[in-house]
């Protein structure tokens, strides 16, 4: 499960919270861990309390480190946007926040690199029997061979396709 982890800044002057990011997307089948971090870590206040808005009862919050840190424990797999907020207190007393969002994608079906290998074999299952069909290069038994060769040769192609795209993508 994925970890992703938001700064919370607090200016006691101006009561003005800053979350980086504001909003969090999750897309780990829909599920993951989000960090609240107290920013600087020696800032002099503290998180007593968090909640989401709008939640069923699947993202569990939970204030860890002598309140230098939320949790947030997703265990939700629907796409949505929920919102949430913190309470700090500092020697002015508590302060709830703005409502920053969690925002889950959902659980993705096939991610991007997988899709390579399945374009590659179908492809080349096309071509391998066109290619047979009108020459029986491969054996005199059909298309069939020649479709199962051309799949096996276009996916290997689009899997060492798709692996050297990954490698130029961002992060």
């Amino acid at each position: 499960m994925a970890k992703l982890d938001v700064e919370v800044r607090f200016d006691s002057n101006s009561k003005q919270f800053t979350f980086v990011p504001e909003k969090v997307y999750e897309n780990d089948k829909g599920g993951g861990t989000v960090l609240l971090h107290r920013t600087p870590s020696d800032a002099p206040w503290h998180f007593t309390d968090a909640k989401i808005k709008n939640d069923d009862g699947t993202i569990r919050p939970k204030v860890v480190d002598a309140g230098a840190t939320v949790e947030f424990h997703n265990k939700n797999s629907k796409k949505g946007d929920y919102q949430y907020y913190v309470v700090i207190e500092d020697k002015h007393g508590p302060h709830k926040s703005p409502d920053p969002q969690i925002i889950n994608s959902g659980p993705q079906m096939m991610s991007l690199d997988a899709i390579y290998p399945v374009v590659g074999a179908v492809v080349g299952a096309i071509a391998g029997a066109l290619i047979d069909s009108h020459t029986g290069l491969i054996e005199t038994r059909g298309m069939f061979k020649g479709l199962i060769v051309g799949a096996v040769i276009g996916a290997i192609v689009g899997l060492l396709l798709g692996r050297m795209l990954a490698g130029r993508r961002a992060p």
